[in-house]
């Protein structure tokens, strides 16, 4: 079987109906609840300012199957500028074909181009299929450390 190549395009304000239903989906398989106008809200920031990260639609053969989110932030440890891939989804169809690699490649690129120094993500305990994917790009668990959370 031949790879297919995967596209990604920074999305815009006019694809949120698009993205809103990946993003359905995504909190649907991680039992995130799903507050559609909040994250119609939070969506619309993140589009629209590019001090604060980035959204990206994956395209294959010019149809949307997924998407990710990178957001930024600084940090002394990180040296300055680093990244927060916050989601990364995939239509369950187009999983393990070698596209979340590619996709994740790309977005290495884009993020040392934009002047991170690092990338960081979390992921469900339970995810094992995207725990390997991360592994085999270098990704690693940060021993003695875990990611805490407060809401405002």
């Amino acid at each position: 079987m031949t790879e297919q190549r995967a596209v990604l395009r920074q999305a815009s304000s006019r694809e949120i109906p698009i993205l809103l239903g990946f993003i359905k989906s995504y909190y649907n398989l991680e039992s995130i609840v799903f507050f559609e106008d909040k994250v119609h809200k939070a969506l619309i920031e993140l589009i629209n300012s590019n001090n604060i990260g980035r959204v990206w639609l994956i395209y294959l053969n010019n149809k949307p199957i997924g998407y990710i989110v990178l957001c930024f932030s600084y940090s002394l440890v990180s040296f300055g500028q680093d990244g927060m891939i916050d989601e990364f989804y995939i239509d369950d169809e187009y999983r393990k074909e070698g596209i979340g690699t590619q996709i994740l490649n790309i977005v290495m690129k884009n993020s040392k181009r934009l002047g991170l120094n690092c990338l960081y993500l979390e992921i469900s305990k339970n995810n094992i299929a995207a725990q390997t994917l991360y592994e085999k790009l270098n990704f690693k668990v940060r021993d003695n450390y875990f990611l805490m959370k407060l809401d405002l």
